[in-house]
């Protein structure tokens, strides 16, 4: 048994290599990100089923060269392109409209604001700095007045069209930790604060407010700046935001699909429940890859290239692929991932009812049975200790190891967690098996080989194997008996009878010496000795059952119902003992590092049957007539000691 000061020594190391990975970790981040590349795409692109309703304009590089200067202003291009798409069913912009380009402002405020902010209108117009400021307020109020109205118009048209705002960019300059406040307990707060704002709570370009509907676009990063969970309602100053996904899931289910929000992080909308994670994070299947939904340019539709018929009853995101306009955001997939699409992904996701578990989570899983498995075997094999319910225990610490870090992540770094949670169990079972067996078997081994014949060596190593083991306290004594049985003619049904009545008296001579029972395992009886005068009683009852045995032996000899043999071995101290059963050390063994009373059992032993075996500790305790033989070296509790047979 391993002692608990060793538990508490192994979990203070544990702890302080754990702290201190913490703080390496903390300080030059984690080694193992050099693998969170080439998996993940793969695992993230097999869990996200198609979604053919799904359509994006994208204003790519080519658009953005056709357009010139009108780039930056989509309320000069944007009208045209979604009054072409009237017959979808839904339309999502996700293009950045910068709120101080797209809100009308008076006359004398207009010019003050454009004196102040010339040098970047004119680095967002890509205008030469030498352009006077009398051409940048010519051309603001001609895109203000004449733009924006026009976009609004068409929004209002058109009654599809859903806007995507950056809610923490442009409607609050609070920092982002308004975003993680968590919602009421007090079920009257609760209550309160489970109204879904409307358009009109964002604080948008009035031209804006002529869409369907308006959804923030924001999401969550990890301390790499990667976006690993998506938002799908934020809790902002006690009012409910919707994402831009969320708003259209809804609209798409009918406007009598009502959104209750509960407690637990529990969203309802319609019939339909969500669970959300963290924050109210919607974790998803995603792909960064355009391809894998059809695709149109902002050129093609300004051309008139794509009919409109082919555009009819679809979900047409409009946004941009191209670096400065489309409002990526950075995941572990491709680097990149433009908004439109992550949205897309967003709305797949809630229109297949399916919220991502990592894809990663079942190869972990398959690849944690494997290792665990070869570890289980490797360890348990060797140690004679293999059972189903100890494989399921393994496997069950490795895979809530495994679990845990694929849901906190859910990247491709959770493929390799298997691997290393495997390796460590291995370290530990071993370490846990060579405290408990290495030292027992190598102590058979030389045993055996110094008591054996070589034939014979490999046989009765493993019986003692199967025996039982044990460390002894150094205030006992065991007394250890094993009986063998040689069957002749009469049944074995009969020489059972006779086992059972060797056992009963074998308890009763233990007993009346004061020993314990421990164990009744096969043909092995176990039994503890304690107190001062422990050694004493051990021999004294040896003896006693030795004396029995001759008796018991003779009679089923004469009876011909077959022949017994005896093992007894006496062990105290620090000690591992195996009954040794049918071996030529036959009668009587002692083994101890302290084992006075070795003098006490040869005293009493009149019968001068007794081979006791002592360490050179031993000598100096033994009448100075006292005989003794050297044997060998024997390696006792990984200590090499000399032993010698006693004769007196």
């Amino acid at each position: 048994m391993i002692k608990l000061r060793s538990l508490i020594t192994i979990g203070i190391i544990a702890f302080g290599l754990a702290f201190l990975g913490l703080i390496l970790e903390r300080i030059a981040g984690n080694p193992l990100e050099v693998l969170d590349r080439p998996l993940h795409n793969g695992l993230e692109r097999a869990g996200l089923k198609e979604n053919h309703d799904i359509v994006l304009i994208d204003l790519d590089e080519n658009s953005t060269l056709a357009l010139g200067d009108r780039t930056d202003w989509p309320a000069l291009w944007l009208p045209q392109v979604l009054s072409q798409l009237k017959q979808a069913k839904i339309v999502a912009v996700t293009l950045p409209i910068f709120e101080g380009l797209s809100s009308p402002l008076p006359g004398k405020l207009a010019e003050d604001w454009i004196a102040e902010n010339q040098d970047s209108i004119k680095r967002w117009f890509r205008m030469p700095i030498t352009w006077p400021q009398e051409v940048l307020i010519a051309f603001y109020r001609y895109a203000d007045t004449v733009g924006s109205q026009k976009l609004g118009e068409t929004l209002l048209d058109a009654g599809n069209v859903f806007y995507g705002v950056k809610l923490l960019d442009f409607v609050y300059v609070n920092p982002p930790t308004a975003f993680t406040l968590s919602v009421p307990r007090n079920p009257a707060l609760l209550r309160k604060a489970t109204d879904i704002v409307q358009k009109k709570d964002f604080l948008e370009p009035v031209s804006m407010y002529h869409a369907k509907g308006i959804g923030y676009v924001d999401v969550f990063y990890n301390r790499y700046g990667q976006v690993r969970e998506v938002p799908l309602i934020a809790l902002v100053n006690d009012k409910f935001y919707p994402s831009l996904a969320f708003r259209m899931y809804k609209e798409l289910l009918g406007e009598s699909a009502r959104v209750d929000v509960t407690p637990g992080n529990m969203v309802k909308v319609g019939k339909r429940k969500f669970r959300l994670g963290n924050k109210y994070a919607y974790p998803i299947h995603f792909t960064s890859d355009l391809t894998e939904y059809k695709r149109y340019t902002v050129g093609e539709i300004l051309t008139g290239d794509v009919p409109a018929d082919s555009l009819a009853d679809k979900i047409v995101f409009v946004g941009s692929s191209f670096d400065p306009y489309s409002m990526s955001v950075s995941t572990s997939v491709n680097g990149k991932m433009p908004q439109m699409v992550l949205q897309a992904n967003l709305l797949t996701n809630l229109m297949n009812n399916e919220m991502a578990t990592p894809a990663s989570l079942v190869i972990s899983f398959v690849i944690t049975l494997i290792f665990s498995a070869l570890a289980a075997f490797a360890v348990m094999l060797p140690w004679r200790k293999f059972t189903l319910p100890g494989l399921v225990v393994l496997l069950g610490i490795l895979f809530a190891v495994v679990a845990t870090t694929s849901i906190n992540s859910g990247t491709r770094i959770s493929f390799f967690t298997p691997l290393a949670a495997s390796v460590i169990s291995l370290v530990v079972a071993y370490f846990v098996y060579e405290k408990q067996e290495g030292a027992r078997n190598r102590y058979i081994k030389q045993l055996v080989h110094n008591y054996i014949p070589a034939e014979q060596e490999d046989e009765y190593f493993a019986r003692f194997m199967d025996l039982p083991y044990l460390k002894i306290d150094r205030n006992g004594v065991i007394m250890a008996v094993y009986l063998l049985f040689k069957k002749q003619e009469k049944s074995l049904q009969e020489a059972h009878v006779s086992f059972e009545e060797f056992r009963r008296q074998i308890l009763n001579i233990a007993r009346k010496y004061g020993g314990i029972r421990l164990s009744f395992i096969g043909n092995s009886c176990l039994f503890l000795f304690t107190g001062d005068n422990a050694g004493n009683k051990a021999c004294k009852a040896s003896l006693e059952v030795r004396r029995f045995f001759t008796n018991f032996d003779a009679k089923y000899k004469t009876e011909g119902i077959g022949e017994f043999r005896i093992g007894i071995g006496l062990a105290e101290g620090e000690t591992l003992i195996s009954t040794l059963g049918d071996v030529p050390l036959v009668d009587f063994s002692v083994f101890g590092s302290a084992v006075v009373w070795a003098r006490q059992l040869a005293l009493l032993n009149f019968e001068q049957k007794t081979k006791i075996l002592i360490t050179d500790r031993i000598i100096p305790h033994l009448p100075s007539e006292a005989k003794v033989i050297e044997l060998g070296e024997l390696e006792i509790v990984e200590e090499k000691q000399v032993i010698y047979e006693y004769r007196h």
